[in-house]
């Protein structure tokens, strides 16, 4: 027995499913709109009205369980430049989902650090450095390092900074430092006024940390009772 669809019925069909098509891909499209809008104000600068603008997008799509990676890690940027780690961890906290982009891991336990939960930071940055992104690897490495050193545990840190391989030049800066201070509260301060003269230290006259690393110098040759280089 065979059944017959009316033209007119088909045709009707065939209109329903293009309509269906046609807001579908509206809709995507508008998204993708909205996430190049709020970009575009991220890389001007214009934080408040990125931010708002990725939160619409991200909550308009509050039925999608895993929400646009790329909005979310312009956000978690956003609020590290902007120093707001207790929305950054809100945030991530409400959009997390296995198929986020790893990264978004380090920036949760980059918000953890921030607001001084420890545990939860250091089991954040080890996932991260699981999952073997390699976008923030040296990142996460000095972030565990810094807890650590908080801590007084630094054996533990030491081990941390010699993980970081190849880093940019401000990063480069801060582990010296770091190494500094840990051979200052370790009785080798020889060591660090060493490592505060290599090449490994590369400060420009505006950086602020040439202070820090004028101090770190002084409290070594002082220690060594080098009271006139002090």
């Amino acid at each position: 027995m065979q059944f017959l669809i009316a033209p007119s019925f088909a045709k009707s069909l065939l209109f329903i499913y293009a309509i269906f098509h046609f807001f579908s891909g509206a809709a995507f499209l508008y998204s993708e709109m909205h996430e190049a809008s709020a970009e575009e104000l991220f890389n001007a600068g214009l934080y408040e009205k990125a931010e708002a603008a990725y939160l619409k997008m991200l909550r308009s799509n509050e039925q999608d369980l895993s929400p646009s990676s790329n909005a979310l890690l312009q956000l978690s940027q956003l609020y590290t430049i902007t120093h707001q780690y207790q929305k950054m961890n809100d945030l991530l906290k409400e959009f997390t989902h296995p198929q986020n982009d790893p990264a978004l891991t380090y920036f949760a336990g980059l918000a953890y650090s921030r607001l001084h939960k420890h545990t939860q930071a250091l089991k954040a940055f080890q996932n991260y450095l699981s999952s073997k992104d390699p976008s923030y690897t040296n990142e996460a490495h000095f972030e565990i390092a810094l807890i650590y050193f908080s801590e007084k545990e630094y054996a533990k840190s030491l081990n941390e900074l010699k993980q970081i391989n190849h880093p940019k030049t401000n990063l480069q800066t801060l582990v010296a430092i770091y190494f500094a201070r840990i051979y200052l509260q370790t009785d080798r301060a020889q060591e660090a006024i060493q490592l505060l003269n290599s090449h490994d230290v590369k400060v420009s006259d505006n950086d602020s940390t040439k202070f820090e690393i004028a101090f770190l110098t002084g409290d070594a040759h002082f220690l060594l009772r080098e009271y006139e280089k002090a």
